[in-house]
């Protein structure tokens, strides 16, 4: 392991690894590899999940190059030879999750687990803000957190027996269809939650792990205009109604909207809605419902 290029942070119980029901962790942690840096060869002692949180990379397995991005959730199986890589023009983030069975785990979680040998299946963000928040449980220690550590290391492999599975099943047409309408959906309910930030297509794209061109596309599909686009007619429609109620100064709706400037907030009303600030406070403009 290359030292000198690598910032990690790292709970291992090889030896004494803890129990949580059916499955032991042996090893929890973040790794940050400068550009150019690896992580030597070596055959898996257990099974082992690798999440890409920035940065590119490869990773091999068995002598089996795959290159992997944001988003990636790469799985290996126990006895696997194995490598980790970040490219020369690129650091590369991950966290990475060890673990094993007990005599008691269901045969075919177990079963599962031993035939993945390696495979890389796209996260919709969910499995990396669990590891996320598994990482976040060993790096403190708060109350309860022994319950938080072995419901989250459930839920993860969990999520993952479920990804691969609906993969390899494979979805029908409708069902692509639902899986893409979730998606919207669960990315408009962030986009209301968090109006007053700055957020931009590249931050959403970062948060559920998708390339940003891909969810811009999705949204003009399914909604009728680009992601961009609907980010900024969110904030307008929360300015209108802002606006109109009177009750706060124009710097403050400005922030409430996510702009850092007055000025800038109110040339994007103007382009957007064709009105300035002063028609909405005096009630000359309908808002839309």
């Amino acid at each position: 392991m290359n030292r000198d290029d690598l910032f990690e942070f790292k709970m291992s119980f090889f030896g004494n690894a803890p129990e949580f029901e059916y499955i032991e962790l042996y090893q929890v942690g973040e790794s940050h590899l400068d550009t150019g840096a690896k992580i030597e060869e070596h055959r898996q002692g257990c099974h082992e999940v690798t999440c890409i949180i920035s940065g590119m990379g490869t990773i091999y397995s068995d002598n089996q190059a795959v290159d992997c991005t944001v988003g990636d959730i790469h799985i290996i199986s126990k006895g696997v030879i194995h490598k980790i890589e970040s490219k020369s023009m690129a650091k590369l983030h991950f966290i990475n999750f060890a673990f094993g069975f007990t005599e008691n785990a269901p045969k075919e979680f177990v079963e599962f687990f031993d035939n993945l040998k390696s495979i890389v299946i796209k996260d919709n963000g969910k499995i990396r803000t669990m590891l996320n928040m598994l990482v976040d449980e060993y790096y403190s220690n708060s109350s309860f957190t022994n319950e938080m550590r072995e419901s989250l290391t459930r839920l993860i492999l969990i999520s993952i027996w479920r990804a691969v599975n609906v993969k390899e099943s494979g979805y029908n047409s409708s069902s692509k269809e639902e899986n893409k309408k979730r998606i919207v959906y669960r990315i408009m309910r962030y986009i209301e939650k968090n109006l007053s930030e700055n957020i931009t297509v590249t931050d959403i794209a970062q948060e559920f792990s998708y390339n940003s061109n891909y969810l811009s596309h999705l949204f003009k599909k399914q909604i009728g205009m680009p992601l961009k686009e609907y980010i900024i007619a969110s904030k307008m429609k929360k300015a209108q109604t802002l606006l109109a109620d009177g009750k706060s100064s124009l710097s403050e709706i400005a922030v409430l909207c996510g702009y850092d400037s007055v000025s800038s907030f109110c040339r994007t009303l103007k382009k957007h809605t064709g009105n300035t600030s002063s028609a909405y406070k005096k009630g000359l403009i309908d808002i839309e419902k």
